[in-house]
């Protein structure tokens, strides 16, 4: 018998400890609001060739190569009785657009998610920390500025020891140390105005586990999770209205 509550299909494998992560969050979630039962929950995880994921993470290009596999897995879900979709990875939110005019099923936006915890702490600039590819897209110079939030990216050098470091975090997790990088990165967006801080890379939440941070942190995958659990709960208003920018 199907469900009362809203099914969540949930894009993972990019990569698989965020999608695990997101998993245990709803789970956690819908238990601490009182569920009486397992939430359903379907995941489809991406086919995609390691070597793309390094080209992307290592150059900056080759997102065009996820489409496929991505649409594959959204209709995927679609047809096993999702409501609505999740991915938890913010550089595929490039594609998001293009997602939501190929499938029916309504996609939460991730950068949306983060909006509203933005929104929420109440600062006015905020440090942006992602992926090359997702930083170079502006996606949330785009979701934010339009709110009156500024966003502060970081400079060529501290950007490509990241990605450097997100790399690793996807083969390894928790697997090195970041050598000084959240002290240069902290004081960067100190030095700028920041008052808070994006992980806006699903990826970030377990690496940052043991960097010295001096600001709030808003992480990508925690308002996501809080995102799918609402609407989970209350029945849909977060999907209600389809995502209409990444």
């Amino acid at each position: 018998m199907r469900s009362s509550r809203r099914i969540p299909g949930i894009i993972g494998g990019a990569g698989p400890a965020a999608t695990a992560q997101l998993y245990l969050d709803i789970v956690s979630r819908c238990r601490q609001a009182g569920l009486a039962r397992r939430p359903p929950i379907l995941i489809a995880s991406l086919d995609i060739d390691l070597a793309v994921e390094a080209r992307l993470l290592r150059e900056g290009f080759g997102i065009e190569d996820y489409w496929d596999p991505l649409l594959a897995a959204a209709r995927s879900l679609t047809a096993a009785g999702a409501d609505f979709l999740a991915i938890p990875c913010n550089t595929l939110h490039v594609m998001l657009p293009e997602l939501q005019q190929a499938v029916a099923t309504p996609v939460l936006s991730i950068v949306d998610a983060v909006a509203r915890e933005v929104d929420r702490v109440g600062c006015e600039t905020v440090g942006l920390l992602s992926t090359s590819t997702t930083a170079g897209a502006g996606l949330y110079e785009n979701g934010l500025q339009q709110r009156g939030i500024a966003v502060v990216g970081i400079p060529a050098d501290l950007q490509a020891a990241l990605d450097q470091r997100i790399e690793a975090e996807l083969e390894r997790p928790n697997g090195g140390g970041t050598g000084g990088l959240d002290a240069r990165i902290m004081d960067y967006f100190a030095s700028r105005g920041a008052g808070a801080v994006i992980a806006g890379c699903t990826e970030l939440k377990a690496m940052m586990s043991g960097w010295q941070i001096r600001l709030p942190v808003i992480d990508s995958l925690d308002a996501l999770g809080a995102a799918v659990a609402q609407d989970m709960i209350a029945g849909g208003d977060q999907t209600a209205a389809r995502a209409t920018r990444p």
